[in-house]
C-alpha cells in the first residue's frame, strides 16, 4: 500500500476507490488496514468477482502474474486449515492448484485462485469453468466454514453443471461503468438441495440464508447465530 501511495502521489484508500471501486460500480470503502479494511456488501463481492473473469479496469498482464505460482516448490501453511507441501501463492492471491482437501471444494479446477478471511468470508475464481462463487457471513472463520465451503462449492458447480448455460439462475444486477452484461446472481435458496444443507447446517437459527443487505447491515446478533449470504458469478456468453 505505500508503494501505490508513493507512486499515485495519492492515499492507498482514495486510489483504491478512484481505480478500482469507481470504475466497477461498487460501493465499498476502505476503513483503515489495507490488508483487512474493506468494507462492503455482497453485491460489491459480484462485481469484483465479474472482474476478474473478464477484466477491464485489471490489467491482463497484471491479472496473469497475480495468478501465477511465485515461489514454485514452496511448503507452507494455511493458517486455520493447515501444511500444503507445495503451498501455491500467486501475489496476495491463493491458488489452488492439485492441493487434497481444499476450502474451494473437489469440483474446481486447478485454475482456480481466491481468498478467505477471518470474518468467515471468502471469493474464488475458476476461469476454466467462468465462474466465482463468493459468500459473506457474520461468523468468525472455524471448523465449520471447512466443511460447508466445500460441500456449498461442490454443490453449486454441480447444480450449474446440470443447467443449461446457467440461463436459470441469471438475474438482475445492473451492468457496471464498462456497460457489461448483466452478471448471474443467484442465492442458495436456487442451488441443489446439498447447497442448502450445507448453509443450513451452518444456520443455526433458522432465518434466511442470503439477504440483499451485507450481515452487518442489520445490527448485532447472537453469538451462535451463522447467516450466510452467497452469490455465484457466471460469464456472459452471447452465441
Amino acid at each position: 500500500a505505500g508503494f501505490v501511495q508513493q507512486q499515485a502521489e495519492m492515499s492507498f484508500a482514495d486510489y483504491l476507490g478512484q481505480a478500482v471501486f469507481e470504475p466497477l460500480g461498487m460501493g465499498a470503502t476502505l476503513e483503515g488496514s489495507a490488508g483487512a479494511g474493506v468494507r462492503g456488501s455482497l453485491d460489491d463481492l459480484l462485481r469484483l468477482g465479474r472482474e476478474l473473469l473478464d477484466p477491464t479496469v485489471v490489467a491482463l498482464e497484471a491479472l496473469d502474474e497475480a495468478t501465477t505460482v511465485q515461489f514454485p516448490g514452496l511448503g507452507g501453511v494455511i493458517p486455520g486449515i493447515g501444511r500444503y507441501d507445495p503451498n501455491d501463492w500467486g501475489l496476495g492471491l491463493e491458488l489452488r492448484d492439485r492441493k487434497p482437501s481444499h476450502w474451494t471444494g473437489n469440483r474446481a479446477s486447478e485454475r482456480t485462485f481466491g481468498h478467505f478471511g477471518g470474518s468467515g468470508t471468502f471469493l474464488w475464481v475458476d476461469p476454466e469453468r467462468r465462474l466465482a462463487l463468493a459468500a459473506l457471513t457474520n461468523h468468525e472463520f472455524g471448523e465449520w466454514a471447512l466443511d460447508a465451503w466445500p460441500r456449498l462449492s461442490d454443490a453449486v458447480i454441480d447444480e450449474l453443471a446440470s443447467r443449461d448455460k446457467y440461463q436459470t439462475v441469471t438475474s438482475g444486477l445492473a451492468p457496471d461503468a464498462q456497460g457489461r452484461p448483466h452478471a448471474a446472481r443467484a442465492v442458495v435458496r436456487d442451488c441443489a438441495p446439498e447447497a442448502v444443507a450445507a448453509g443450513q447446517e451452518a444456520n443455526r437459527e433458522r432465518g434466511p440464508l442470503a439477504r440483499k443487505d451485507p450481515p452487518h447491515a442489520k445490527g448485532p446478533r447472537s453469538a451462535d447465530a451463522v447467516h450466510v449470504e452467497i452469490v455465484f458469478v457466471l460469464a456472459v456468453v452471447d452465441e
